[in-house]
């Protein structure tokens, strides 16, 4: 058998070839059909400007999903060792950037968050994306988002992500967890591997994530990751 350290290093070469070979026709198609529009639309009839508009769109989105699997294949890779990392901070910054998507009507409470050990850069995309799920699955009536932490089992954190959004059938709570997976694929904006990449960066962190959730009323994502050694 290949030790670890050999295929992780194959697969983090694999992802960043594949890539770089998968978007670069992405790119062009998209470039093209950018400059078809900015050279002839005045000679396009509404038809031929609704087909490069969706030629542009769907070329964006596969240009977001090829980002998204490579950050999947990354996020088994042992590429940075664990620190420290200040998890109120990290949410804050998350918080932040998504300061547009967040509007009016959309409360926020944090509760205890502590520094733990991990990788910074997975740790912000998990709260973002978590963090943007619950954002895109929120009711019409004013959405309340509480991240808290509490102690785990062993010498871990567990923390929880709760939100008053529409919640999920229980025959979901273990699918949506798998690549490709998406409850609402015409409805809302996705590739559908936003949970199945946080679902990797808490198993690389040796820890496990699952969901609580009731149609109407939210979700809960739960999930363990390991707290600093003591004296750290």
């Amino acid at each position: 058998m290949k030790p670890t350290g050999i295929w992780n290093a194959d697969l983090g070469r694999f992802a960043a070839i594949a890539s770089h070979d998968l978007k670069a026709p992405i790119r062009a198609v998209t470039s093209f059909a950018e400059l078809l529009r900015t050279l002839y639309a005045l000679h396009l009839k509404g038809r031929g400007l609704t087909y490069l508009a969706q030629i542009r769109i769907n070329g964006y989105h596969m240009e977001r999903l090829v980002d998204d699997l490579l950050l999947y294949s990354r996020a088994a890779v042992a590429s940075r060792a664990f620190a420290a990392v200040d998890t109120a901070t990290m949410v804050q910054n998350v918080l932040t950037r998504l300061k547009p998507d967040l509007g009016d009507g959309v409360t926020v409470t944090l509760i205890n968050l502590p520094a733990i050990q991990g990788d910074a850069v997975q740790l912000d995309r998990l709260f973002q994306n978590l963090l943007s799920n619950a954002l895109k699955y929120r009711k019409p009536d004013p959405l309340q988002i509480v991240i808290r932490a509490q102690a785990g089992p062993g010498h871990t954190w567990q923390f929880d992500v709760q939100d008053t959004g529409q919640g999920i059938e229980p025959e979901y709570h273990q699918r949506i967890f798998q690549l490709f997976a998406r409850l609402h694929p015409r409805e809302v904006d996705g590739t559908g591997l936003g949970l199945a990449i946080c679902q990797r960066i808490v198993q690389h962190h040796g820890g496990d994530l699952w969901v609580e959730s009731t149609p109407g009323q939210g979700s809960t994502f739960s999930f363990t990751l390991p707290r600093l050694p003591q004296g750290a």
